[in-house]
């Protein structure tokens, strides 16, 4: 191999989620071929087998609840409800009381253990409302049974059907006057057929609901996002850096991926740009975006309610998001929405728009420089995206320079001289920032030993 080969310097593992992190058109193509049906399949087939064993989906932190209630709960109000959940029985009610006569089909696509879906029955009929059946569709028999289960003993059986389906393959049976998707929509890599099959469902006047997270895929964070997140884990101490969803400890935040085994967010980045293009919204709700990392099940787990200084960061790091949120510099991780075929006003808390709260190229500044006598560059930048390779070249007063990337303690890209040069392979993706690191320092990862970062896109 010779010296700048990349397939020596990136272990498999961290190539492939690199070539997953920007997942998006690509995500379709890499299902067809028989290599490529059977990782699809083996993904399917984990899927099932972590949901088959999940009884708490959304076992979130204290911490969360505290930040939720004080903070997205007054958002939910201004249009009528409190919690996320709330918002499926108060719409469908709407469709019910249409007309009392008339028979409404619902569907719920990625139910899961069908909490939600049963309390939504429950609720419907206890305001009497009884004329309509809700389908759930979920890829899990395992979870449907649980389904099923609650909605016999919550007396709703009766109003209700269950249905083992992969919703990346969903055809429709019925003509809907409801469709609702509850965090599910970040599983999907068919986003497309998807929606157009939700598209062609829906009844005159039927709806669309969905509650998801629209960041970047894999849950990671874009570079002007990431930026602001170590600036606040520079500030906590060690005892905040255990990540117990990966178990382990981070010492400076790692910029993970969560699609790398499954599809955890595997195309998160690209459900707003598509239900701009296949919908009209009449409620968009967004929010959040750097407060995840520190109230999510990562890491949300060391902050305690209870604690004064605990609750003041998070408010600290709330406004901080909130802030650069409505100047449009970072952008919101988080939606609720109802949409459908017919053009309508759109609620929304200004200047939160669907439109304005889309990402699109953001004019980062191509290379920091922060240590005198360091250069560094990319040849080239833009990288074609039919090639997906640059030559980075740097030259630094230090003997030895570690290259990292996406953080200072990233996957280690190369090991070099203080002045040369390092070939890519055919994995570098759009917004990929590259660190450069004092490799003479005591500790070449720490955000101290940074003596440069360089972002390189993709055209």
């Amino acid at each position: 191999m010779t010296r700048y080969e990349w397939a020596s310097r990136i272990p498999q593992n961290i190539f492939s989620k690199l070539t997953r992190s920007h997942r998006s058109q690509s995500a379709v193509a890499e299902k067809t071929g028989t290599d490529e049906a059977a990782q699809y399949a083996a993904r399917v087939e984990e899927e099932r087998r972590f949901y088959d064993n999940c009884l708490q989906v959304a076992d979130l932190p204290a911490i969360y609840s505290y930040w939720s209630n004080k903070y997205v709960r007054p958002k939910l109000e201004a249009f009528g409800f409190s919690h996320p959940n709330e918002l499926y029985p108060q719409q469908f009610a709407k469709q019910c009381r249409r007309d009392s006569q008339a028979q409404n089909r619902f569907v719920s696509i990625g139910s899961g253990n069908c909490d939600v879906e049963v309390d939504l029955a429950a609720a419907l009929k206890a305001n009497g409302l009884s004329n309509f059946t809700l389908e759930c569709v979920d890829l899990s028999n395992a979870m449907l049974d649980r389904g099923r289960a609650a909605a016999d003993s919550q007396g709703v059986s009766s109003l209700m059907s269950f249905t083992e389906g992969d919703f990346n393959a969903w055809k429709p049976a019925h003509r809907y006057d409801g469709v609702m998707v509850n965090q599910a929509l970040h599983h999907v890599t068919e986003l497309e057929a998807l929606f157009s099959a939700i598209k062609a469902s829906l009844n005159p006047g039927g709806l669309f609901i969905t509650s998801d997270m629209i960041g970047r895929n894999g849950h990671m964070r874009w570079p002007e996002a990431l930026d602001i997140v170590q600036e606040f884990w520079a500030e906590l101490s060690p005892r905040y850096h255990y990540n117990h969803q990966l178990k382990r400890e981070e010492p400076q935040y790692i910029n993970w991926d969560c699609s790398i085994a499954g599809f955890e967010g595997i195309r998160a980045q690209d459900i707003l740009p598509l239900l701009l293009k296949n919908f009209h919204f009449h409620l968009f709700i967004a929010f959040a975006n750097i407060i995840d990392i520190f109230i999510d099940r990562g890491f949300g787990h060391n902050f305690d309610p209870d604690s004064e200084s605990d609750r003041s960061f998070v408010d600290r790091v709330h406004h901080r998001d909130e802030l650069e949120i409505a100047a449009g510099r970072v952008k919101p991780t988080h939606m609720i929405a109802v949409l459908s075929n017919e053009p309508g006003e759109c609620l929304h808390h200004p200047p939160l728009s669907p439109s304005f709260c889309l990402r699109t190229a953001v004019a980062l500044p191509k290379a920091v420089i922060l240590a005198p006598g360091t250069m560094v560059s990319a040849d080239p930048n833009p990288v074609p995206a039919s090639s997906r390779v640059t030559r980075l070249s740097w030259t630094t007063n230090v003997r030895e320079v570690e290259l990292h990337i996406d953080a200072p303690n990233g996957p280690l890209f190369a090991r070099e001289a203080g002045i040369s040069s390092a070939l890519t392979g055919p994995w570098v993706v759009n917004d990929m920032t590259f660190y450069l690191q004092d490799g003479t320092a005591t500790k070449p990862t720490d955000q101290s030993a940074t003596l440069a970062k360089l972002v390189v896109s993709v055209d």
